[in-house]
């Protein structure tokens, strides 16, 4: 049961992540397009030029103060991860769960305006945060159940990588298999009722399921027939 719960929770909150993603991508843009309006019209540079410099200088600068009033969410999370999880009862809950929502925060503003990188380690690290929460919130839940869970299963939500993040967990924290066996039902849990019923097909596609799913189908069809011309016409240049 208390992974079932966990699972609910990492979804919600992976839900959450991937929706913080969707909205800095749209501001980064406006954002970007904007400048590059003042860059074009007003001041008569090349058109890209002045958006591409000061809107990832602009979001960089942002989460460096972020960053600056929150050090835990310096670095890729790795070594906070373990102060979170040694540390937990003398941090407390407000500054955990902060350092969570954050982290998914500086992620959504960072990609969205024009930093490189991936949602691998900050969901990880959202994760933790969220089972260490969880632990201090509810005393009946023991922390080595907890943290593995939802540090597993938040990035589940929209990754479909279950066994990949259970043996991650497992690794992480020596569970064993009896240990390990309510982390991979988080994990089932959340992927299932994010992805499994199209909420994130829905949200990044703006349809229905079922038309999400056909986009994606048309989509994929699209790129294939794109390599195949582009070799036929290398071919026939040749």
């Amino acid at each position: 049961f208390e992974a079932i719960v966990l699972g609910l929770l990492s979804g919600f909150f992976g839900l959450l992540g991937v929706l913080l993603l969707g909205i800095f991508q749209k501001l980064g843009t406006m954002v970007h397009d904007g400048i590059n309006w003042i860059g074009t019209e007003k001041l008569g540079l090349m058109e890209n030029v002045l958006g591409t410099i000061v809107t990832p200088a602009l979001g960089g600068a942002i989460a460096g103060l972020i960053y600056k009033s929150t050090p835990l969410l310096f670095a890729d999370g790795e070594d906070q991860m373990r102060v979170i999880v040694g540390f937990s009862a003398e941090l407390g809950t407000g500054a955990i769960a902060a350092a969570g929502l954050l982290k998914l925060v500086c992620t959504g503003l960072c990609l969205g305006f024009g930093f490189v990188g991936g949602q691998f380690m900050p969901f990880l690290f959202a994760g933790t945060c969220l089972g260490a929460v969880a632990h201090l919130t509810v005393d009946d839940v023991p922390l080595l159940i907890a943290v593995p869970c939802c540090m597993a299963a938040l990035p589940c939500a929209f990754m479909p990588l279950i066994f990949t993040f259970t043996v991650i967990a497992s690794v992480s924290f020596s569970l064993g298999g009896v240990g390990t066996t309510p982390v991979f039902l988080a994990c089932v849990v959340s992927h299932t009722v994010v992805a499994g019923f199209g909420i994130v097909q829905r949200i990044v596609l703006g349809a229905s399921p079922s038309e999400a799913m056909e986009r994606t189908d048309e989509s994929a069809v699209r790129r294939r027939f794109d390599v195949l011309a582009a070799m036929s016409a290398w071919k026939g240049g040749d």
